[in-house]
């Protein structure tokens, strides 16, 4: 077998996974923050967190997704799915879905997203 033919194998097995999903581009927003945001310590690491807020179609799907009945959220009065720290909003207006979180850079745990 030639090199070619083996990397071209390798190439369409590796690639098949992503074939297997339905991709689709995200709306939303990013920062790249310390733990505390808000408030950081002075020895609190400046880029410890990327924080996400996604809206609009993948927001909803991951709304959906979510599984659990919604309930009110207190600092946006929509309906809020949460796991974890993971959370996703529907609200009357604006963007209709809205998800946020964060993921730690130190160990790649699912954080809060945005304070209240």
């Amino acid at each position: 077998m030639n090199l070619r033919r083996l990397w071209w194998g390798v190439l369409m097995g590796a690639s098949v996974p992503a074939f297997a999903a339905d991709w689709h581009a995200l709306t939303g927003a990013y920062a790249v923050t310390a733990e505390h945001y808000l408030d950081p310590a002075p020895d609190d690491p400046a880029n410890s967190h990327f924080r996400l807020q996604i809206s609009d179609a993948a927001a909803k799907d991951l709304y959906l997704a979510i599984p659990g009945e919604p309930e009110v959220d207190a600092c946006t009065g929509g309906l809020a799915k949460t796991v974890g720290e993971l959370q996703c909003v529907f609200l009357q207006a604006g963007p209709r879905y809205q998800c946020a979180f964060s993921i730690d850079l130190r160990d790649g745990s699912v954080s809060y997203g945005v304070a209240c």
